[in-house]
């Protein structure tokens, strides 16, 4: 169908989407003409930042509803006009916003400009940037249903209606379709792969927040700990701790240039402990790293260390008043309330597999958020359940990534060889990724999938070079989490 033609059937009858259980309530779609944007480096977490000038493609929003429930939920798509390359790519969500918002958005358009039918849907939540205004029907209640539309029914609805809308507009449905997320989108990956294996053709999960129900409360743990021995260390004694392990274990993967590859193998050589009492400038004075940083650090660097669990958002709850046995009580609490509902840590991928999807994750190893340890952990729990994990499902740990974005080492490349490998069957054995190092100068790198690292070889006389650098294989990386002093 020609792009004239197209763009004349951009009008709401057009489409006619239907799914089991749910009831169309209204279909809107627009002709969106001279579209520009500029998406910056890591807006797109697998693919590259784009400036897109005079783009034209259909929005089309669907919305719904599942009867007797009273919810109302979007999806939203944009439909290239010009250059539709025959494939659908829907874009996750982050922290508490199901898609729909800015990162989303940037998604929708990097990959419509790219020829990509695009769509993401809010879940329900109408674009909430948290839980405040869904989570509770009533003080201590929440609303349960809202929180499994977040949760994994919407995802499946997205993927449906995404297709129909797909279809309708091109007549014909999409070869093959794909999933691009990070952190909440990384989950919802995971979901997607885990209870609706049949989605999706390829899936890239990001960060993924795999053990949503502990992650909340692990992220007051080092606080936790600073209220629990009631000192607060001096944040120039934490930053004294964190160039001291740069320092230590930046050489490992043989240069030193500031970033540590090899954490599992740091984590042998450096203990913080060894550096209290050490003297440290913090400008106008200095001041001696103690046992209290030593502590926070090593925490901040392992999280709990207890049986997992879930934010249970009650209301006016002090956490400065809990106890360490009350964490560990709300932890387990909440992993028997929410696991079963928002969690995605089940291994068993088999029917993923059997369907011939396939699945990338990667995970900044400086991600400040979600903990990279729940990312290689899954992993290892996938590889047990599911025979030649590698034939459908890679990991990629990222040194010097933030979360999601930031730093160096975006994977630019992983969306475009997801593409490859379940379209050409070419798997990625390493994925090249390029930065700017402290003098501005451009460095060629490589990516490695877990468990292998990657390597400089000295004798090649570049670290600036990608052939310089090679995927070299590890000993086993599991090791037992030391518990903080307390």
């Amino acid at each position: 169908m020609g792009s004239t033609s197209l763009a004349d059937g951009c009008v709401p009858t057009t489409f006619s989407p239907t799914i089991f259980g749910a009831e169309v309530l209204s279909v809107s779609a627009s002709l969106v003409t001279n579209y520009s944007l500029d998406i910056p480096d890591g807006f797109r977490f697998t693919a590259p930042a784009r400036k897109i000038r005079d783009a034209q493609f259909c929005n089309v929003t669907v919305t719904y509803t599942h009867p007797g429930y009273g919810d109302k939920i979007n999806v939203e798509s944009w439909l290239p006009i010009d250059n539709w390359n025959g494939r659908l790519q829907a874009e996750g969500g982050g922290g508490w916003a199901a898609g729909r918002f800015e990162l989303s958005y940037a998604g929708l358009a990097g990959a419509m400009f790219d020829g990509y039918a695009s769509t993401t849907t809010d879940g329900g939540l109408w674009g909430s940037p948290d839980a405040d205004s869904w989570a509770l029907k009533s003080p201590g209640n929440v609303d349960w249903y809202t929180l499994e539309n977040f949760a994994s029914r919407c995802l499946n609805d997205q993927a449906i209606i995404g297709k129909s809308v797909v279809e309708s507009f091109y007549g014909r449905p999409p070869s093959y379709s794909y999933w691009n997320g990070c952190s909440q989108g990384g989950r919802q990956g995971l979901m997607l792969a885990q209870r609706f294996p049949k989605a999706y053709d390829g899936i890239v999960a990001g960060a993924p927040a795999i053990y949503w129900s502990n992650n909340m409360l692990n992220s007051y743990w080092p606080e936790h700990i600073m209220r629990t021995i009631n000192e607060y260390p001096n944040v120039c004694e934490l930053d004294a701790i964190t160039a001291a392990v740069i320092s230590k274990c930046d050489g490992l993967d043989g240069l030193t240039d500031g970033i540590v590859e090899n954490v599992d193998e740091c984590t042998k050589k450096f203990n913080p402990y060894d550096l209290v009492g050490t003297t440290v400038d913090c400008g106008n004075t200095t001041v001696k790293i103690t046992k209290a940083a030593a502590q926070v650090a090593k925490a901040a660097w392992e999280g709990i260390v207890s049986p997992t669990g879930e934010h249970l958002v009650y209301p006016n709850f002090n956490l400065a008043d809990i106890t360490h046995e009350e964490l560990l009580s709300l932890l387990h609490a909440s992993k028997q309330e929410y696991g079963s509902i928002i969690d995605t840590a089940d291994p068993d991928l088999s029917e993923f597999k059997k369907a011939g999807g396939k699945l990338l994750s990667f995970h900044g190893l400086t991600d400040n958020i979600i903990p990279p340890k729940g990312t290689e952990q899954y992993y290892r729990e996938v590889s047990k359940k599911v025979d030649n994990v590698e034939d459908f499902y890679r990991y990629f740990e990222i040194p010097g990534l933030a979360h999601c974005l930031g730093g160096p080492g975006q994977p630019e490349s992983l969306f475009a060889q997801l593409q490859a490998w379940v379209e050409d069957g070419v798997a990625p054995d390493s994925s090249p990724v390029s930065f700017s190092n402290s003098k501005g100068e451009t460095q060629n790198r490589i990516l490695c999938p877990y468990p292998r690292k990657a390597k400089y070889n000295s004798s090649c006389g570049n670290a600036a070079k990608e052939e310089c650098w090679s995927c070299v294989a590890q000993k086993s990386t599991e090791s037992k989490i030391q518990h903080p002093e307390l």
